[in-house]
């Protein structure tokens, strides 16, 4: 079950800081499970990470919200999106092919560098 619940928070994560999910967006947990195709249970633990990590704010009895971007979380959102500007502005222009080769490209590199090539 530990695999389910990592892609659950991995998926919640991404959503977050590709802008799926909007800084200060109200949300249900049936929205993000039919956004996300998710499950409850791993959505509910993913949610739990999430806020602790300052990306969210649960709200008992409305679902939850999307933090806006504070000094925390601001550390952590910045250098992911600088290691990925190229694919999010090929993506925000309405590009995917060249976002794909972004990716490919840094997935090589990634590669070579675990195997020392």
């Amino acid at each position: 079950m530990t695999v389910k619940r990592d892609e659950a928070y991995q998926k919640f994560r991404n959503a977050i800081f590709n802008r799926t999910f909007k800084p200060g967006q109200f949300l249900t947990q049936a929205e993000i499970i039919k956004e996300l195709g998710i499950s409850l249970g791993p959505l509910r633990d993913a949610a739990k990470r999430l806020e602790w990590e300052e990306l969210i704010l649960l709200i008992p009895q409305r679902g939850l919200q999307i933090a806006l971007p504070n000094i925390n979380t601001q550390n952590i959102i910045q250098p992911v999106m600088e290691e990925h500007l190229d694919v999010i502005e090929a993506v925000k222009f309405g590009n995917p092919e060249l976002a794909a080769q972004a990716m490919e490209k840094r997935l090589n590199q990634s590669l070579r560098s675990i195997m020392g090539v």
